[in-house]
């Protein structure tokens, strides 16, 4: 289980930290194509 290995939890948020601001960054310039959706998945 890498859940209860040392480092593992730092490393895993860093990843999700960097992943999400990715995502955003790729909805916020995406964001005039696709304006039929509700504005909470904007």
């Amino acid at each position: 289980m890498d859940e209860l290995q040392p480092g593992f939890w730092g490393a895993f948020m860093k990843n999700r930290e960097k992943a999400l601001k990715r995502y955003l960054a790729e909805m916020t310039k995406n964001k005039p194509t696709d304006s039929k959706r509700p504005p909470f998945l904007r």
